[in-house]
């Protein structure tokens, strides 16, 4: 299955050919969940990357469809 994903922060960097309008897309395979797509795109845990759809923070193992659009944020720490 396809999906849409837009990187944001830093994440962007680590793929040349994200367009920061449209995103990249992305093929991983049927069934897969938010945290299969982290894993398929080679972004780390230590990244603390949240991955949202529709505006909502999905967890690791929400099953995303064919034709998502997905937006990867990540963590910001400071104060």
């Amino acid at each position: 299955m396809k999906v849409r994903v837009r990187l944001f922060g830093t994440l962007c960097r680590q793929f040349p050919d994200h367009d920061s309008e449209e995103g990249i897309e992305v093929e991983i395979p049927d069934g897969a969940t938010s945290g299969d797509l982290l894993a398929h795109l080679e972004i780390s845990r230590s990244r603390m990357a949240v991955v949202t759809m529709e505006g909502r923070i999905l967890e690791a193992d929400h099953r995303l469809k064919d034709g998502a659009s997905l937006h990867i944020f990540q963590a910001v720490f400071g104060g």
